[in-house]
């Protein structure tokens, strides 16, 4: 039985383990506080609940769950529920068109906050406990729960089809981390885990006061997991608001909900087709494209990146032309360690606060003694085609982050507000600069992971072996590197805009006749790229002989829609950032099935 003295010691590890986040390596050592916390966990479980809904398979409780939706209002003509190789989801009927009404499912079907609120029990307890009402998904939690336990519940249909199994990042053992060794998803993996099982202990607390809400001898940790996991996968925002609140232009209400039936849908990129049309009161989706009888109906989560994917629905797409990375950048940059104090000011004028960060993915020798900012990398379709996106003040950094203590002035620091570029001599060191890091960032990656060819292989391979088949190890181990494909994809384009900049300026000079060498040089100096691109090396080597012309120059410091329609809102997470604010606080995703 769960004890104040054992919420106390919980407590105390997740202190700990928190303190590690900032060198996630240290996490998976043997004696690490991190692993100490997961199995003092685990020595704390008790008898998984024998709840109701869990002792039948879900496939026998589909009937009552479509006559429960039918009599309830929805209109599911156009589907059959239907196992699929990715899991459960929804067969067509008939021919769908593009923007087609495909699915309607009433508002009083929707399993919803302002439900929990509106429950006598639930409602009463958001009411008491101010935490609750700052964490909606908090509120949904405690709301299954409850639902989940009372015999007689309405939900009942909804919540015997919800899977079985925890199908977000909780689901994963240490072991199964282990194998994400040196990308930023094991980083977030470490960071969200601590701040899930914070939760469960601000949840402890709060049942063992409120037994009525749910049994606290039944709330072990792969309780929670489960609780957790289906509304971090399955939660969306819905502005809801009355068809008279409409109708006299007032403000929809911003609510969490899980969304019965429409939530069995898989994903496929395309667009977002799903609203809140108030006139109806109904969520609405339509079909993004066309779809044939007899064949899986699609929806998009959204624009998110392939980690968001497989951290909250556990699948990762072949192919994510949207796809982000985030990369943390150190400061001072390695090799440019001089004014540093006049440096920081500037970042700290350039860049948004929210850029820096206390924890990174990034490795380095005596971490403690630099600070980090985020920047979010980006892919986009461009004629076609995938490429990256810079973004913003990324370059800005850069140029301030390399400057000599002669050049900060205030001509420098207009240019840098201004975005401009400083002159050619800054811009290719700070290009080398941003170059280094990506390359340091590759190089994060286990050896065996660096050599893509290599992992395309693998993967090829184990997609073989996984056809006809049900195997969850040699998925996950397809799910790891195809993670690990998409972000260096990320990575490797973003290398070549900077690789494009860096020749942009160099080639002006290689391409010319009767140049004043010892000008240039007095500008190159002996400065080269050290990532090379076949293509470019011959023009990057006689730039470099070019340059060395001039033996009396000294080397530069281096490395330097409100119609009736109300959008759904298919959320990203909620920061952990966020939650670690308020204590407490619940990541926030997108549906899956």
């Amino acid at each position: 039985m769960i004890t104040k003295a054992n919420l106390d010691k919980l407590s105390k590890l997740i202190t700990d383990a928190a303190s590690e986040v900032n060198d996630v390596s240290k996490c998976f050592l043997a004696q690490s506080k991190f692993r100490r916390l997961i199995s003092y966990l685990q020595r704390l479980q008790l008898t998984f609940p024998k709840q109701n809904f869990s002792k039948r398979s879900r496939q026998n409780c589909v009937k009552e769950f479509q006559f429960w939706l039918k009599s309830n209002g929805a209109n599911l003509d156009n589907f059959i529920i239907k196992k699929f190789p990715e899991g459960y989801g929804l067969e067509t009927t008939k021919k769908l068109e593009v923007n087609e009404k495909a699915i309607e499912i009433p508002l009083n079907l929707v399993f919803s906050t302002d439900k929990a609120r509106q429950n006598k029990l639930v409602g009463a307890l958001i009411d008491k406990i101010n935490i609750l009402k700052e964490i909606p998904a908090l509120q949904l939690i405690l709301f299954l729960l409850h639902e989940s336990e009372s015999p007689n519940s309405f939900w009942a249909p909804y919540l015997n089809i919800l899977p079985r199994e925890a199908n977000s990042y909780l689901g994963l053992d240490i072991s199964e981390i282990e194998k994400l060794v040196g990308t930023p998803t094991q980083a977030e993996i470490v960071y969200l885990y601590i701040n899930a099982i914070t939760e469960y202990v601000l949840l402890l607390n709060i049942l063992m006061n409120f037994e009525e809400i749910y049994p606290l001898r039944k709330f072990n940790w792969k309780t929670f997991v489960w609780v957790y996991s289906i509304v971090v996968s399955r939660q969306n925002n819905l502005p809801i608001i009355s068809k008279e609140g409409f109708e006299n232009k007032h403000k929809p209400k911003q609510e969490l909900a899980l969304i019965p039936f429409w939530d069995l849908c898989n994903h496929k990129f395309g667009r977002l087709t799903t609203h809140f049309d108030a006139n109806e009161q109904k969520v609405v989706c339509l079909a993004f494209m066309e779809f044939k009888e007899n064949s899986q109906f699609y929806i998009c989560y959204g624009f998110r990146p392939t980690s968001q994917l497989f951290l909250y629905q556990r699948f990762v797409p072949e192919i994510n032309p949207l796809n982000t990375l985030t990369l943390s950048v150190p400061f001072p940059l390695p090799k440019h360690e001089t004014c540093v104090k006049e440096k920081q000011a500037l970042v700290n004028s350039l860049l948004e606060s929210n850029n820096q960060i206390t924890a990174s993915w990034i490795q380095m020798e005596k971490k403690e003694d630099y600070k980090f900012f985020d920047f979010t990398l980006s892919l986009t379709f461009k004629d076609s085609t995938i490429v990256a996106i810079l973004p913003a003040n990324f370059m800005r950094y850069f140029r301030t982050a390399v400057l000599n203590p002669d050049q900060i002035n205030n001509e420098i620091v207009r240019k840098l507000l201004s975005d401009e570029k400083i002159d050619e001599t800054n811009e290719l060191v700070a290009l080398q600069a941003a170059l280094d890091i990506i390359e340091l960032a590759i190089n994060q990656y286990p050896q065996e992971h660096r050599d893509i060819a290599k992992v395309k292989e693998k993967r090829s391979k184990l997609e073989n072996m996984l056809k006809g088949k049900n195997n969850k190890e040699l998925k996950l181990e397809y799910d790891y590197l195809s993670l690990i494909l998409e972000d260096r994809r990320v990575l490797v384009l973003t290398q070549q805009i900077l690789i494009k900049e860096y020749e942009a300026i160099t080639q002006k000079y290689t391409n010319l006749d009767n140049i004043d060498l010892n000008s240039i040089a007095d500008k190159l100096e002996s400065k080269t790229i050290t990532t090379t691109s076949k293509t470019n090396k011959s023009s990057k080597t006689k730039t470099k002989a070019k340059a060395k012309t001039n033996n009396s120059n000294q080397s530069q410091n281096q490395s330097q829609n409100q119609t009736t329609k109300q959008s759904v809102n298919q959320s990203q997470n909620q920061t952990a950032k966020q939650s670690t604010k308020k204590k407490a606080g619940t990541t926030k995703k997108t549906t899956k099935k």
